[in-house]
Order: C-alpha cells, then structure tokens, then sequence
C-alpha cells in the first residue's frame, strides 16, 4: 500500500522552493540593475569623451550638455540613463563644467545616483575616469533626505552630511547635487546654488569636518574645502549673476568659471565673481551671442544652470 506526502514533507518542499524561487528573482533583479548600471558607465564614457572632442575643437568646456549634440553626440539615446523612469535627459542636472586642469582630475564631472534603488552613484571625473560609489546619507532640517531628490530639488534650511559637515542655507535655496564614497574610500558631497530669478539672493554658511571631498557650485565659483568654514553668496540681477566665497576658517579652492582660473582663499579672504545671464530662448540680444562663440548652437535652456 503506498503512502501519500505527510504535512511536514508538503510544507517543506513548499518552503524550499519558495526559497529558490527568492533567490533566483533576487538574482534576475540584481542582473537587470547591473546591466542599467554598465549602461549608465557606456552613457558617461561616450559623454566625457564627446566633452574631451568639444575640449580640442573649442577651446573650452561645453557649458551643458545638450551643446554636445548633434555633432559630438549623434545618439539623442546616450543622454538617457536606463534607470531614469523620466524620458527627459538624465544628465544634463548633472553636469558640472569645469575648468580643464590636472591637479583638479578627481574631481567630478557627471553623477547618476539612481543606481541600485539610488544607494549607488555612477560617477565621471575630470580625468575621464568612471567608477561607482556607495550614496551616503544627508539630513535636511532633521528628515533624511532622499537621493532620488539630488539635482532635482532645492531647499533652504540646514544640510548635514556623513562627515559631519553642515550646509546652513541662511537665505534663498540650494540643493544636493551628490554624496557618496568614492572608490579611495573618501566621502564626496557637493551642493549647488542654481541661476535665480533677478532680485534673488541666495546665502550658504559652510563648516567643514573631516578629510572629505566638499564643494559648493554656483553660476560663477566653484568652492572645494578641505576643514574649513567659509559663507557663499550669490545675487541675480537681470544681466548678471554675482558670487561672493569669504573665508573665516581653514582653506577654499576656487574655480572662476568664466576664466577657468583657480585660487586658494585663506582665513579672512574673500573672492567676488561675476557673470553675464544667459537668457531664456526668447530671441533677445546680448549675452546669447557671447555663449554662442564656445557653443555651435544654442541648446534648450536646462531647468537649472549651476
């Protein structure tokens, strides 16, 4: 007379291969978010290289990326990241031009933080490196801020980092652009101050902890710190935008972006730069045609320049 399975033996072979059927769909959903991420990498290789082909051509950085197409870019497709659910450009918020020098070729040139349910950040550097690094966590007005908001949103209040630094964002708005520790093992955060409507203000006072990578972009300075405390201002009028670094701890490394000059503020020293507005795609006269000479054609206006 045969048998039939008892309970237990049912339940167990349930359980077993409910366990298999978890593992293989965690290791179908770890190779699709792989495969977005070596995507993302390709995307970011063929961007710093279209920027390096622009480099040679003009002289210059492309001062967004939408300068790169057609001509250095022909594939509208490369702009995209695979884990972006928007079909807009993926990159484009960030993307930092910076002046071309090489003590500067660790710093970075285009992050992607939505990797991994947005705990990874793909990122490009000056030196057309690509590498991917853990997204840390930041703390604005006490809530943990998602990284889903970074170069997507910005804020006024008060912006602590893993390290420790503190971003007060006394007056205006500013938003996260990155943090995450890069493959030296070093945590690197940056925040940006975007291109404000005329008449608006925008005051960021900065303490810096630790050995970290910290830096504050606006449309005219980028500010790297290194244990420091230094206050960021910067005012829009309708031709121009003014950006103020004073230092009252420790040392700033500055990039004038126009210029592409760099200098090193000490405790008590400020630098103060302008820069002529580029206008809406109105038809207007002006500064457009000063963009024009380093752009082959005028892009569409990005939501946010920084």
């Amino acid at each position: 007379m045969k048998r039939g399975f008892s309970l237990i033996e049912v339940v167990i072979v349930v359980l077993i291969a409910a366990a298999f059927l978890l593992l293989f769909a965690g290791l179908v959903s770890h190779s699709r978010e792989m495969s977005r991420t070596i995507s993302c990498i390709n995307n970011m290789k063929q961007i710093a290289q279209a920027i390096e082909n622009y480099q040679a051509d003009w002289k210059d950085t492309p001062f967004i990326l939408a300068a790169l197409s057609p001509v250095y870019i022909p594939n509208p497709k490369t702009f995209h990241c695979p884990a972006d659910r928007s079909s807009e450009n993926s990159y484009e918020n960030f993307y930092v031009n910076r002046p071309l020098y090489e003590e500067q070729a660790r710093k970075i040139l285009l992050a992607c933080p939505r990797h991994f349910n947005y705990t990874r950040t793909v990122a490009a550097y000056l030196s057309y490196a690509v590498d991917i690094g853990h997204n840390k966590k930041v703390i604005l007005n006490g809530t943990e801020l998602s990284p889903s908001k970074f170069g997507q949103e910005v804020f006024s209040g008060v912006l602590k980092f893993a390290d420790g630094t503190e971003a007060k964002v006394n007056e205006g708005n500013a938003g996260v652009l990155s943090s995450f520790v890069d493959n030296q093992g070093k945590l690197y955060s940056i925040i940006y101050v975007p291109e404000g409507q005329s008449g608006e203000k925008t005051e960021v006072e900065v303490t810096h902890q630790g050995d970290s990578q910290f830096e504050v972009i606006t449309p005219s300075v980028i500010a790297g710190v290194a244990g420091t405390k230094f206050v960021v201002t910067v005012a829009v009028t309708d031709d121009e935008t003014t950006t103020e670094v004073a230092v009252s701890e420790g040392k700033v490394n500055t990039a004038l972006r126009a210029i592409g000059k760099l200098l090193a503020l000490k405790k008590g020293e400020k630098v103060k730069e302008k820069n002529i507005r580029w206008p809406d795609d109105d038809g207007s006269p002006g500064s457009a045609v000063i963009r024009r000479k380093t752009i082959p054609r005028k892009p569409p206006r990005p939501r946010h320049v920084y």
